[in-house]
């Protein structure tokens, strides 16, 4: 038996022994489907894990399920392809990749490793915006550990912490620890928060923190545009529009928009607190996908109670937040855990 045959029968018999996973009959089609030798690009798996190593989930994204489904290795392809989508919020792709990785024959302890690691990932940024460099890079270790017992090294661990936190902080190369750099001048003493009369009277400014507590990203991003810098409001409305594009993955228009505003003088104080907000958002949604509600309901609500001086009134809208960001999920499990929002309105954990 030649060496090409001995891979396929093995790869044959994989699926065969997997746990029986329920998929949707398009995805039933590429599980049963053959990979095809001739279509085998023998460098894609060390180029995906390079990709995720590096945190390019972009890049890493693209790779289609077409692609995927005829490669011998396609279980760890669509493992990895998973957690690129889930750092970038795209949970009805993540969902299907698991999916798919399972029906090709990886146990749903793999999966759930490689998930978890998005869900460490998401943390080392949450703790480096807070100036804790000893969990942060500790998270980002734990980040890149796919085997059990396997510490990875430090360069790889570096170069994580510089993509991730590319626009709002550095790596200090002596400690190999996280510090955060200054986002704005201390003497911007600009006040971000302006006149509440001014508010009450701008519809612009009252539609924009609407859809920033209801989590309408894509039309956040919509005032990134030429008049934003002509509005009076324009510190807020950047701030929010850096947000949209934190949430649909777009690392270099939010870092634009974050320049834009501390131009502007946006207070250092305020950018964290929304970029942080936006991290326990995409927390909330990676805990979702894992199945975990209560930790999911705890994230959301930190998601908004971050920013309650910002906008007092902003845990008034934690359903609608949720529906929004959960819009992907069975209708089942939605109102499962909307049904645990009125049972812990507050979210009370020890997370």
């Amino acid at each position: 038996m030649s060496k090409m045959e001995k891979r396929k029968q093995k790869t044959t018999q994989k699926r065969r022994q997997h746990v029986e996973v329920q998929l949707l009959p398009s995805e039933r089609a590429l599980v049963n489907a053959e990979w095809l030798p001739a279509d085998v690009d023998p460098h894609l798996l060390e180029t995906a894990k390079i990709q995720w190593q590096f945190g390019d989930w972009e890049a890493l994204a693209k790779l289609s399920t077409e692609v995927i489904q005829s490669h011998p290795e396609r279980a760890n392809l669509a493992m990895l392809c998973a957690a690129a989508h889930q750092q970038l919020g795209q949970l009805t792709e993540a969902r299907q990749l698991m999916r798919l990785a399972r029906g090709w024959g990886a146990s749903k302890e793999q999966v759930v490793r490689v998930l978890a690691g998005g869900v460490h990932n998401v943390l080392g940024r949450i703790h480096a915006l807070s100036d804790n460099s000893e969990r942060a890079f500790a998270n980002f270790r734990q980040a890149l550990t796919l085997e059990h017992g396997m510490t990875p090294p430090s360069y790889l661990i570096k170069a994580r912490v510089a993509a991730e936190l590319e626009g709002v902080g550095e790596v200090n190369e002596h400690a190999g620890e996280l510090t955060l750099s200054v986002i704005g001048s201390s003497s911007r003493n600009e006040s971000t928060h302006g006149n509440e009369s001014d508010h009450a009277t701008d519809k612009a400014y009252q539609q924009a923190q609407l859809d920033w507590v209801t989590g309408n990203w894509q039309k956040l991003t919509q005032l990134d545009n030429l008049t934003l810098s002509e509005h009076p409001q324009r510190i807020l409305l950047g701030i929010y529009a850096a947000c949209g594009h934190q949430q649909l993955g777009d690392g270099e228009a939010e870092q634009r928009c974050v320049k834009m505003v501390r131009q502007w003088g946006a207070s250092t104080s305020q950018i964290k607190r929304f970029l942080l907000s936006g991290i326990y958002n995409r927390l909330a949604c990676a805990s979702a996908l894992l199945g975990d509600q209560d930790e999911a309901l705890v994230y959301f609500h930190k998601s908004l109670n971050t920013i309650s001086g910002d906008i007092p009134d902003a845990e008034r809208h934690i359903q609608s937040r949720i529906s929004s960001q959960l819009a992907d999920i069975s209708k089942d499990d939605l109102k499962a855990m909307l049904q645990k929002l009125e049972v812990n309105p507050l979210g009370n954990s020890s997370i």
